[in-house]
């Protein structure tokens, strides 16, 4: 009775870690069979490593290959927690080699559609930038600040409108964060933070 007892608490405690598995259900919606559940719980009790929630998501990751317009997405964080579960899975015998492929699979396309949509957000906030800065009235405020010259070499030549805190780091389209640079310049400042400008402030 005692053992039992044991294994009774074992097993509330095995559920309680997982934060999915609310419950036994072995024809329920991961289609975990009985054989499984107790070769997870088994690596639980020898192991101390909770597979519940891996297997989850790699059902998940599973389901999503099998729909090519999916539009889920993880960043990179949650991309390697979840291919180091991945791996446990492996290592452990829970899926097997091909069964580790698709997943990754999967898991690779939702990063990448992560690193789309940031890309897309960045393009977008990059030509609202552009339409800022190709304004005359902001052009001419930005001069009248600075005069008409690069603040960082003094040159008079090909000058370009410029963000002091890129645009990239969260930068704003108004003529506090605007200088003027030449193209030299503003190719050598690339994405970083100017400090050149204030020099100049207020001029004439």
């Amino acid at each position: 009775m005692k053992e039992t007892n044991t294994e009774q608490i074992l097993l509330a405690r095995f559920l309680k870690t997982s934060s999915t598995f609310s419950g036994i259900s072995f024809q329920g919606g991961y289609g975990m069979g009985v054989d499984l559940f107790s070769k997870i719980f088994l690596i639980y009790l020898k192991n101390g490593i909770n597979l519940l929630d891996a297997y989850s998501e790699f059902m998940y990751l599973t389901w999503d290959s099998e729909d090519s317009t999916t539009q889920w997405s993880v960043d990179d964080d949650t991309f390697e927690k979840t291919r180091k579960k991945l791996s446990l899975l492996r290592k452990f015998k829970i899926i097997d080699g091909e069964d580790h492929r698709i997943a990754r699979y999967s898991l690779r396309r939702q990063r990448l559609n992560h690193y789309q949509y940031i890309w897309k957000m960045e393009d977008k906030r990059r030509q609202q930038a552009n339409i800022f800065i190709a304004k005359k009235k902001t052009r001419d405020a930005v001069f009248k600040k600075y005069g008409e010259r690069c603040v960082e070499c003094g040159s008079y030549i090909d000058l370009t409108m410029d963000h002091i805190i890129p645009v990239s780091k969260g930068g704003e389209d108004i003529i506090e964060n605007l200088q003027p640079l030449c193209k030299s310049c503003n190719s050598k400042k690339g994405n970083k933070i100017s400090t050149v400008a204030s020099k100049y402030k207020n001029h004439g």
